[in-house]
């Protein structure tokens, strides 16, 4: 029925298929927070708790914020937080540069 309606999914490209969660949170257009909470008995959903955080993201001022070059074949070490005055981080990952 959606698909009827024009409401697909578009294809992923093969450049952002081998992404791992940190890269593909850090090359988002939009940053959503949440609590996604577990289920209570079997067969239940999950659920979230509390407020849903969408935050727009800045991705030309993330890449040419990073301490090195993007043509040295190292990785970075990146913890992403909600809020830079927040003491604990969302994600914390190392991201490999782009090829």
């Amino acid at each position: 029925m959606c698909s009827a309606n024009g409401l697909e999914f578009p294809l992923t490209p093969s450049k952002l298929k081998d992404l791992t969660a940190l890269e593909s949170r850090l090359a988002a257009a939009r940053l959503p927070f949440m609590k996604v909470r577990g289920q209570i008995d079997i067969g239940q959903q999950y659920r979230l708790a509390g407020n849903v955080v969408n935050a727009p993201a800045a991705t030309v001022q993330t890449v040419n914020g990073l301490p090195r070059k993007c043509s040295q074949e190292e990785t970075i070490s990146v913890k992403l937080k909600i809020k830079k005055a927040f003491r604990h981080h969302v994600f914390n990952a190392n991201i490999r540069p782009a090829a």
